[in-house]
């Protein structure tokens, strides 16, 4: 079981010290607003300044944050985009255009302001080699993910993210203990890293070591008592050592977090399943596909359960579901799935 969670940061707004100029009083009472989280007057108080003086880039560049901080990656990428036509040397404006596109999911661009941030300043941008790095991890170039957080290490050795993230990379190639130690250095900087926890009990479980997991999901629930993933994770590990009440009171209060957790009602189900409780783990799975329709698994093992009920032609439309959703590589359960449709169906 894997999961990862990349985090990255904003930089932060530019200051203007106050001239007597009225652009000037425009963008620092922009940044007031924007620091009490009033975005809505904060970009206003930066488009007069921008319309007194079209060529003030840093309130270009404190009008994209506001966007940004509102969800509209366009127009921060547009204003961003002014700030570097102002001044090509502005690396923080490079970097968080570089962000807007990642959320955009434009990872080539993304990689290419990250890039240019790092032209600019190779020795300061530690976050612009996290961002970059997450913008590989995300197209799967994993090597490069980790060579980028590892400068990022060089840099800042104390930055808790940079560790997270290179194990997070670590990780989804299988390399736990590496994982491991990156994630024990990051939660030794920052003890309150709660995905930390999280994704260190991943790693201790993919190595069999269950009670590892346990404890560190429940670590990352006494930090955020709202961890959803870390109460649905150690319900997975608890269902594995056969405590399937404790399993299923933690798949509860995932679900009770996030009712739309998809994995959640299927990993339940799985664990009704187990009990022999097939009414139960139909009902989870129909849940999962109802929040997913094209979640492959729950198809499968809710025709198991409608078998193990005797009701086989409901299951055979099951099996088709699962055929159709699945994908090519999982060959095991696409070839019972057949077998169980043919005998079905005769």
């Amino acid at each position: 079981m894997k999961s990862a969670l990349n985090v990255w940061l904003l930089m932060g707004v530019v200051i203007v010290l106050f001239t007597g100029c009225a652009e000037d009083a425009h963008n620092n009472r922009g940044i007031a607003y924007h620091k009490k989280g009033q975005f809505d007057k904060a970009i206003s108080e930066y488009t007069r300044a921008i319309e007194i003086n079209p060529g003030f880039g840093e309130a270009y560049y404190n009008r994209g944050i506001a966007y940004d901080a509102k969800g509209k990656y366009e127009q921060s990428i547009s204003d961003y985009s002014h700030a570097i036509e102002i001044n090509p040397g502005f690396g923080e404006a490079y970097y968080n255009r570089g962000n807007a596109y990642y959320n955009k999911g434009k990872y080539e661009q993304s990689i290419s302001d990250y890039s240019h941030a790092i032209e600019i300043n190779p020795t300061r941008y530690a976050r612009a080699y996290i961002g970059r790095g997450i913008a590989y991890y995300d197209k799967g170039q994993y090597e490069q993910a980790i060579s980028d957080y590892s400068k990022a290490i060089q840099i800042n050795s104390s930055n808790a993210l940079a560790y997270y993230n290179r194990g997070n990379a670590y990780s989804v190639k299988d390399q736990y203990e590496q994982a491991i130690s990156d994630y024990s250095k990051a939660i030794q900087i920052n003890p309150k890293f709660s995905d930390a926890y999280v994704n260190r009990g991943i790693a201790h479980y993919n190595k069999g070591k269950y009670e590892q997991s346990i404890s560190d999901y429940s670590h990352a629930i006494e930090i955020n008592p709202s961890s959803a993933n870390a109460y649905r994770n150690r319900g997975v590990a608890y269902s594995v050592k056969g405590q399937y009440e404790q399993a299923i009171s933690d798949y509860n209060r995932a679900i009770q977090i996030n009712p739309s957790d998809a994995l959640a009602y299927y990993n339940r189900g799985l664990t009704y399943y187990n009990k022999d409780q097939y009414e139960q783990s139909i009902s989870d799975y129909s849940h999962a596909i109802e929040i997913n329709p094209r979640y492959s698994l729950p198809y499968y093992y809710k025709a198991l359960s409608l078998e193990k009920i005797g009701r086989p032609m409901e299951a055979v439309e099951e099996y088709k579901e699962f055929i159709r959703y699945t994908t090519p590589g999982n060959t095991k359960y696409i070839k019972n799935a057949k077998q169980r449709i043919k005998v079905l169906g005769e």
